[in-house]
């Protein structure tokens, strides 16, 4: 095969997410005509989608020394550090724009940076400015059609995805946007087909558990390893399903982060849970939760179940101790981990509470662990160790008030009253509407009515607040 050759069908892999071939074609490629920058840049994305940053880097400065008009490589360099330094990102994207002002890849990576920026409106000219120069770029209309969900257009956002599927079908990103897409929307059956090209994208790394995937064949009889993916909140949410394994006869290990064992230890159907890291028993198949619904084919509804997790009886009793006493409590957190792709979104800065704190017949609890904590008149208790403490010590509060953030998952699980706080467009779990959710009977959703309008939101909770707890409500 010529360089060329190479070069074009390791950029087709590295779409299809298939990483380890896309390394090895672009390598060749290189070695074969080390002199051709574009080479190198290709090369550089398939380092960077394997994790080896550092390694992608120096291939596209390479591709630059080489060719200082390699404007892709100045497109690829800025996308590595806009997470860093977005102020650097956008001198590397202006840079490549003076070289070829009608270039579609630099536009339409400057409109993300401005998307992630929460410029949407300037987001979406620049997207549409880069797809009139290259209808064809698989990748602008699947960022075209990210922007839209998060403008909570989703029926705009689904054609701009349809379209980015229909120009790459293998484009791992696009069917993942689209899943997000089409699960808020509350195409579930379509929503988790498409959630199943999550293990294809650049930099999701998949166990090897040395077994075969579960695709749905019946299990009498089988032994399943099932494991946690993404975040505790995740885990939490779609570890009820292992029941519904079992109950098809399975036996049922769950696998899952160690801060998660003891925890999971109180759920039915499990025969065996382990931390990630130990010795696994024996196993016929295995499949991650979050690929269960598919597997099982169950919708919201049919998932809805009653408080599955428990607190240990010991955990209650020395957190009861911990605790205030003599008002109502009420557990309170705000912000999520501050890396997640969405958190700007979701997490709320710790002024929007103020209206809060006046209603001095409760004690706030905090249960935030990051962030401005000090100033705030909330009670902060020790760390919990793990996830089944952390759960002890909400199953002695009366009220949960919580950030989309694990917090609101545990309480939802334990079967306590939570209310959960929304951004306008929230993450697909939670649909586009309602105050209730089939996920937990116990939650109570208050929803942002516009885009970063939290203070609304929490004069809302507090006036509700005031309901519950009125001033001749009883102490503790």
């Amino acid at each position: 095969m010529t360089a060329a050759s190479l070069h074009d069908e390791g950029i087709a892999l590295w779409r299809a997410g298939r990483l380890d071939d896309a390394l090895d074609r672009l390598g060749r490629a290189v070695d074969l005509a080390p002199e051709t920058a574009r080479y190198r840049t290709g090369f550089g994305l398939a380092l960077a989608g394997l994790g080896q940053n550092a390694a992608a880097a120096q291939a596209w400065r390479t591709a630059l020394t080489l060719d200082p008009s390699e404007s892709h490589a100045l497109v690829n360099l800025a996308n590595a550090g806009r997470a860093l330094d977005a102020a650097h990102a956008r001198r590397l994207y202006r840079r490549a724009l003076a070289i070829r002002a009608a270039d579609p890849a630099a536009l339409g990576n400057l409109g993300g940076l401005e998307e992630r920026e929460g410029r949407s409106a300037s987001a979406l000219r620049l997207y549409r400015q880069a797809l009139g120069l290259d209808p064809q770029i698989a990748e602008l209309w699947s960022n075209l059609g990210a922007a839209r969900h998060w403008q909570g257009r989703l029926a705009p956002a689904r054609l701009a995805l349809d379209r980015a599927v229909a120009l790459a079908p293998a484009f791992a990103e696009a069917r993942w946007n689209r899943a997000l897409t089409r699960l808020l929307a509350g195409d579930w059956p379509g929503g988790l087909r498409d959630h199943e090209g999550r293990w294809r994208r650049p930099g999701v790394v998949v166990p090897d558990f040395r077994l075969p995937r579960w695709q749905g064949e019946p299990l009498a009889g089988r032994r399943i390893l099932l494991w946690g993916e993404q975040g505790y909140g995740d885990a939490i949410q779609f570890a009820r399903l292992a029941a519904v394994v079992r109950a098809r006869g399975a036996k049922v290990t769950l696998a899952c982060r160690p801060r998660l064992k003891r925890l999971f230890g109180s759920l039915a159907g499990v025969d065996r849970v382990v931390g990630f890291g130990e010795a696994l028993p024996k196993a016929d198949l295995e499949a991650p939760l979050m690929s269960l619904p598919l597997l099982l084919e169950l919708t919201p509804p049919a998932m809805a179940t009653a408080p599955y997790l428990a607190a240990a009886p010991e955990d209650i009793r020395r957190w009861q101790a911990l605790l205030p006493s003599g008002r109502p409590r009420i557990g309170i957190v705000w912000a999520g981990n501050p890396a997640h792709q969405q958190d700007r979104l979701r997490s709320l800065p710790s002024d929007a509470l103020a209206p809060l704190w006046k209603l001095d017949r409760v004690s706030f609890v905090s249960l935030q662990h990051e962030g401005q904590l000090d100033d705030l008149p909330a009670w902060r208790p020790p760390d919990a160790v793990d996830l089944a403490d952390a759960a002890a010590e909400i199953a002695c509060l009366d009220l949960v008030i919580a950030a989309d953030t694990a917090v609101a998952h545990l309480a939802g699980a334990l079967g306590k009253a939570v209310w959960i706080l929304l951004a306008h467009v929230p993450d697909w779990r939670w649909g586009t509407d309602g105050e209730t959710t089939p996920w937990y009977a116990s939650a109570r959703l208050f929803r942002q009515r516009s885009p970063g309008d939290w203070d609304e939101v929490i004069r809302r909770v507090a006036a509700a607040l005031e309901e519950r707890f009125p001033p001749h409500a009883g102490s503790r």
